[in-house]
Protein backbone atom coordinates (compact mmCIF):
# COMPACT_ATOMS: atom_id res chain seq x y z
CA UNK A 1 0.00 0.00 0.00
CA UNK A 2 1.12 3.97 -1.06
CA UNK A 3 2.33 5.48 2.00
CA UNK A 4 1.39 8.96 -0.56
CA UNK A 5 -1.95 10.92 -0.50
CA UNK A 6 -3.97 13.04 -2.21
CA UNK A 7 -6.17 14.85 1.28
CA UNK A 8 -6.24 18.28 0.48
CA UNK A 9 -6.90 21.21 3.43
CA UNK A 10 -9.22 24.02 2.81
CA UNK A 11 -8.32 26.92 0.83
CA UNK A 12 -8.73 28.52 3.94
CA UNK A 13 -6.33 27.52 5.95
CA UNK A 14 -2.97 27.71 3.48
CA UNK A 15 -2.43 31.31 4.76
CA UNK A 16 -2.65 30.31 8.49
CA UNK A 17 0.73 29.24 10.43
CA UNK A 18 0.26 27.75 13.66
CA UNK A 19 0.33 30.44 17.17
CA UNK A 20 3.90 29.96 18.46
CA UNK A 21 3.97 30.73 21.87
CA UNK A 22 6.58 32.09 24.21
CA UNK A 23 8.77 28.68 25.20
CA UNK A 24 7.72 26.52 28.54
CA UNK A 25 10.19 27.47 31.46
CA UNK A 26 11.35 23.62 31.35
CA UNK A 27 12.18 23.79 27.64
CA UNK A 28 14.54 27.06 27.90
CA UNK A 29 16.03 25.05 31.18
CA UNK A 30 16.65 21.69 29.17
CA UNK A 31 18.04 23.74 26.18
CA UNK A 32 20.52 25.92 28.28
CA UNK A 33 21.53 24.29 31.16
CA UNK A 34 20.06 26.67 33.46
CA UNK A 35 17.77 26.64 36.44
CA UNK A 36 16.68 30.25 37.06
CA UNK A 37 14.91 31.87 34.68
CA UNK A 38 12.15 34.75 34.76
CA UNK A 39 10.18 34.56 31.88
CA UNK A 40 8.11 37.51 30.49
CA UNK A 41 7.51 36.01 26.87
CA UNK A 42 3.83 35.08 27.74
CA UNK A 43 2.76 37.76 30.17
CA UNK A 44 2.17 35.40 32.91
CA UNK A 45 1.06 36.65 36.23
CA UNK A 46 5.03 35.87 38.61
CA UNK A 47 2.58 35.88 42.00
CA UNK A 48 0.26 32.77 40.89
CA UNK A 49 -3.15 31.90 41.37
CA UNK A 50 -5.50 33.15 44.55
CA UNK A 51 -5.04 30.15 47.41
CA UNK A 52 -8.87 30.56 46.79
CA UNK A 53 -8.72 28.77 43.25
CA UNK A 54 -6.20 26.12 44.47
CA UNK A 55 -8.46 25.56 47.01
CA UNK A 56 -11.05 25.21 45.24
CA UNK A 57 -9.67 22.54 42.39
CA UNK A 58 -8.86 20.62 45.52
CA UNK A 59 -12.07 20.33 46.12
CA UNK A 60 -13.57 19.66 43.21
CA UNK A 61 -11.02 16.67 42.48
CA UNK A 62 -13.29 14.01 43.68
CA UNK A 63 -15.76 14.81 40.92
CA UNK A 64 -13.75 15.16 37.90
CA UNK A 65 -15.34 11.98 36.28
CA UNK A 66 -18.13 13.95 35.93
CA UNK A 67 -18.80 16.26 32.63
CA UNK A 68 -18.46 20.18 33.98
CA UNK A 69 -21.38 22.60 33.76
CA UNK A 70 -21.77 22.97 29.78
CA UNK A 71 -23.53 25.77 30.78
CA UNK A 72 -21.13 27.44 33.00
CA UNK A 73 -24.10 28.63 35.63
CA UNK A 74 -22.03 29.41 38.92
CA UNK A 75 -19.30 31.13 37.39
CA UNK A 76 -21.66 33.45 35.07
CA UNK A 77 -23.96 33.75 37.54
CA UNK A 78 -20.57 35.46 40.17
CA UNK A 79 -19.22 37.29 37.02
CA UNK A 80 -22.80 38.86 36.32
CA UNK A 81 -23.01 39.79 40.29
CA UNK A 82 -19.41 41.43 39.84
CA UNK A 83 -19.98 43.53 36.98
CA UNK A 84 -23.92 44.20 37.23
CA UNK A 85 -25.13 42.61 34.59
CA UNK A 86 -27.20 39.49 33.42
CA UNK A 87 -25.62 35.59 32.83
CA UNK A 88 -27.88 35.73 29.63
CA UNK A 89 -25.24 38.69 28.81
CA UNK A 90 -22.17 36.33 29.54
CA UNK A 91 -20.47 33.58 27.83
CA UNK A 92 -17.60 31.18 29.46
CA UNK A 93 -14.80 30.14 27.02
CA UNK A 94 -11.33 28.36 27.39
CA UNK A 95 -9.68 31.44 27.45
CA UNK A 96 -10.11 34.46 25.32
CA UNK A 97 -8.27 32.55 22.50
CA UNK A 98 -11.29 30.30 21.94
CA UNK A 99 -13.78 33.52 22.48
CA UNK A 100 -12.40 35.23 19.78
CA UNK A 101 -12.51 32.37 17.04
CA UNK A 102 -16.16 31.40 18.67
CA UNK A 103 -17.17 35.16 17.12
CA UNK A 104 -15.16 34.28 13.84
CA UNK A 105 -16.95 31.26 13.35
CA UNK A 106 -20.29 32.98 14.30
CA UNK A 107 -20.17 36.28 12.15
CA UNK A 108 -17.83 36.22 9.47
CA UNK A 109 -18.78 34.66 5.92
CA UNK A 110 -16.36 33.90 3.11
CA UNK A 111 -15.49 36.89 1.75
CA UNK A 112 -15.99 39.29 4.53
CA UNK A 113 -13.88 42.22 6.05
CA UNK A 114 -12.45 42.45 9.69
CA UNK A 115 -10.28 45.74 10.75
CA UNK A 116 -7.47 45.06 13.10
CA UNK A 117 -5.24 48.04 13.92
CA UNK A 118 -1.67 46.61 13.39
CA UNK A 119 0.52 45.71 15.20
CA UNK A 120 -1.82 43.99 18.00
CA UNK A 121 -2.57 40.33 18.79
CA UNK A 122 -2.36 38.08 15.94
CA UNK A 123 -5.43 35.71 17.08
CA UNK A 124 -7.71 38.03 15.52
CA UNK A 125 -6.18 37.31 12.36
CA UNK A 126 -6.50 33.60 12.73
CA UNK A 127 -10.12 33.65 13.32
CA UNK A 128 -10.50 35.93 10.47
CA UNK A 129 -8.57 33.38 7.78
CA UNK A 130 -10.24 30.10 9.51
CA UNK A 131 -13.53 31.80 8.27
CA UNK A 132 -12.18 32.80 4.78
CA UNK A 133 -12.50 36.53 5.74
CA UNK A 134 -9.75 38.53 4.95
CA UNK A 135 -7.99 41.29 7.31
CA UNK A 136 -7.73 44.95 6.85
CA UNK A 137 -4.47 45.94 8.66
CA UNK A 138 -4.68 49.72 10.49
CA UNK A 139 -1.50 50.43 11.16
CA UNK A 140 -1.20 52.48 14.78
CA UNK A 141 -0.95 55.79 15.18
CA UNK A 142 2.26 58.22 16.25
CA UNK A 143 3.12 56.79 19.84
CA UNK A 144 1.51 53.97 19.18
CA UNK A 145 -2.03 55.24 19.42
CA UNK A 146 -5.71 54.16 17.87
CA UNK A 147 -6.00 56.64 14.41
CA UNK A 148 -9.49 56.84 14.78
CA UNK A 149 -9.97 58.68 11.13
CA UNK A 150 -7.57 55.13 9.84
CA UNK A 151 -10.06 52.87 11.25
CA UNK A 152 -13.27 54.52 10.29
CA UNK A 153 -11.38 55.16 6.37
CA UNK A 154 -11.19 51.63 6.09
CA UNK A 155 -14.51 50.41 6.86
CA UNK A 156 -16.13 48.47 3.33
CA UNK A 157 -19.54 47.53 2.85
CA UNK A 158 -17.64 43.67 3.34
CA UNK A 159 -16.88 44.97 6.62
CA UNK A 160 -18.14 42.88 9.52
CA UNK A 161 -16.05 42.89 12.30
CA UNK A 162 -13.47 45.76 14.23
CA UNK A 163 -10.74 43.85 16.64
CA UNK A 164 -9.65 46.61 19.45
CA UNK A 165 -6.95 45.32 22.07
CA UNK A 166 -7.13 48.44 24.77
CA UNK A 167 -4.54 48.09 26.70
CA UNK A 168 -2.72 46.78 23.60
CA UNK A 169 -0.70 44.01 23.12
CA UNK A 170 2.19 44.38 22.67
CA UNK A 171 2.17 48.09 22.40
CA UNK A 172 0.25 48.99 25.68
CA UNK A 173 -1.68 52.18 24.70
CA UNK A 174 -5.41 52.28 25.02
CA UNK A 175 -8.50 53.92 23.53
CA UNK A 176 -10.62 56.58 26.04
CA UNK A 177 -13.30 56.03 26.65
CA UNK A 178 -15.07 59.02 24.70
CA UNK A 179 -13.19 57.96 21.52
CA UNK A 180 -14.67 54.51 22.48
CA UNK A 181 -17.71 56.04 22.34
CA UNK A 182 -17.58 58.39 19.31
CA UNK A 183 -16.48 55.01 17.44
CA UNK A 184 -19.34 53.36 18.13
CA UNK A 185 -21.80 55.85 16.98
CA UNK A 186 -20.21 56.63 13.94
CA UNK A 187 -19.36 52.94 12.75
CA UNK A 188 -22.21 50.81 10.63
CA UNK A 189 -24.31 49.25 13.22
CA UNK A 190 -23.93 46.32 11.19
CA UNK A 191 -20.44 46.07 12.44
CA UNK A 192 -19.57 44.26 15.37
CA UNK A 193 -16.31 45.58 17.95
CA UNK A 194 -14.26 43.07 19.34
CA UNK A 195 -13.04 44.58 22.56
CA UNK A 196 -10.69 42.48 23.95
CA UNK A 197 -10.01 43.95 27.61
CA UNK A 198 -7.68 41.06 29.07
CA UNK A 199 -5.19 43.44 30.53
CA UNK A 200 -8.32 46.01 31.35
CA UNK A 201 -7.28 45.37 35.44
CA UNK A 202 -3.86 47.13 34.64
CA UNK A 203 -4.98 50.32 33.84
CA UNK A 204 -4.72 52.90 35.72
CA UNK A 205 -5.55 55.62 33.64
CA UNK A 206 -9.02 58.27 34.30
CA UNK A 207 -10.34 58.27 30.85
CA UNK A 208 -10.07 54.15 30.12
CA UNK A 209 -12.84 52.16 29.63
CA UNK A 210 -12.92 48.42 30.07
CA UNK A 211 -15.93 48.91 27.51
CA UNK A 212 -18.51 46.87 29.79
CA UNK A 213 -20.69 50.33 29.93
CA UNK A 214 -20.88 49.95 26.59
CA UNK A 215 -22.56 46.25 26.68
CA UNK A 216 -25.08 47.44 29.30
CA UNK A 217 -25.97 50.15 26.62
CA UNK A 218 -26.66 47.96 23.87
CA UNK A 219 -24.34 48.69 21.51
CA UNK A 220 -23.26 45.77 18.81
CA UNK A 221 -19.85 45.33 20.68
CA UNK A 222 -18.34 41.91 22.31
CA UNK A 223 -15.86 42.58 24.98
CA UNK A 224 -13.16 39.98 26.36
CA UNK A 225 -11.87 39.21 29.59
CA UNK A 226 -9.66 36.53 30.66
CA UNK A 227 -8.47 35.13 34.28
CA UNK A 228 -5.35 34.07 32.83
CA UNK A 229 -3.61 37.24 33.47
CA UNK A 230 -4.64 39.14 36.54
CA UNK A 231 -5.95 36.22 38.46
CA UNK A 232 -3.10 33.65 37.68
CA UNK A 233 -5.07 30.90 35.85
CA UNK A 234 -3.33 30.99 32.53
CA UNK A 235 -2.82 27.01 33.10
CA UNK A 236 -6.29 26.44 33.35
CA UNK A 237 -7.60 28.16 30.24
CA UNK A 238 -10.74 30.49 30.92
CA UNK A 239 -11.90 33.55 29.72
CA UNK A 240 -15.53 35.10 29.21
CA UNK A 241 -16.86 37.50 27.21
CA UNK A 242 -19.73 39.82 27.38
CA UNK A 243 -22.16 41.13 25.24
CA UNK A 244 -25.85 42.08 24.03
CA UNK A 245 -28.05 38.61 24.86
CA UNK A 246 -28.99 38.49 21.44
CA UNK A 247 -25.18 38.52 20.61
CA UNK A 248 -24.34 36.12 23.18
CA UNK A 249 -27.53 33.90 21.69
CA UNK A 250 -25.86 33.99 18.03
CA UNK A 251 -22.23 33.15 19.56
CA UNK A 252 -23.53 29.70 21.73
CA UNK A 253 -24.45 28.32 18.80
CA UNK A 254 -21.05 27.76 17.71
CA UNK A 255 -19.30 26.84 21.20
CA UNK A 256 -18.63 23.04 21.91
CA UNK A 257 -20.75 21.51 25.00
CA UNK A 258 -18.26 21.30 27.90
CA UNK A 259 -15.45 24.06 26.22
CA UNK A 260 -14.59 24.87 29.64
CA UNK A 261 -13.58 21.82 32.94
CA UNK A 262 -15.08 21.69 36.15
CA UNK A 263 -11.73 22.46 37.75
CA UNK A 264 -10.90 25.89 35.80
CA UNK A 265 -14.97 27.04 36.70
CA UNK A 266 -14.49 26.19 39.89
CA UNK A 267 -10.95 28.34 40.47
CA UNK A 268 -12.27 31.17 38.74
CA UNK A 269 -15.50 31.54 40.78
CA UNK A 270 -12.87 31.12 43.78
CA UNK A 271 -10.50 33.71 42.73
CA UNK A 272 -13.70 36.18 41.21
CA UNK A 273 -14.81 36.19 44.97
CA UNK A 274 -11.18 36.25 46.76
CA UNK A 275 -11.53 39.42 48.82
CA UNK A 276 -7.99 38.68 50.97
CA UNK A 277 -4.92 40.13 51.52
CA UNK A 278 -3.65 38.42 48.44
CA UNK A 279 -6.37 39.39 46.09
CA UNK A 280 -6.02 43.13 46.57
CA UNK A 281 -4.50 43.25 42.54
CA UNK A 282 -7.63 42.14 42.01
CA UNK A 283 -9.48 45.25 41.44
Amino acid sequence: MSGNNEVRARKAIQNISPYTPGKPIWELQSELGISRIIKLASNENPLGPSPKALEAIMCSLPDIHRYPDSSTTNLRQAIAEKLDMKPQQLIISNGGDELITLVSEAFLEPGDEIIVPAPSFSEYEFGALLMGANVVNVPLGESYTFDIDAIVNAVTERTKLLCICSSNNPTGTYLSQSVLHHLLDVLPKHILVLFDAAYSQYATAADYTNGLEFVRAGYPIVVLQTFSKIYGLAGLRVGYGAAPESIIQQILKVKEPFNVNALAQAAASAALHDTGTYACLYK
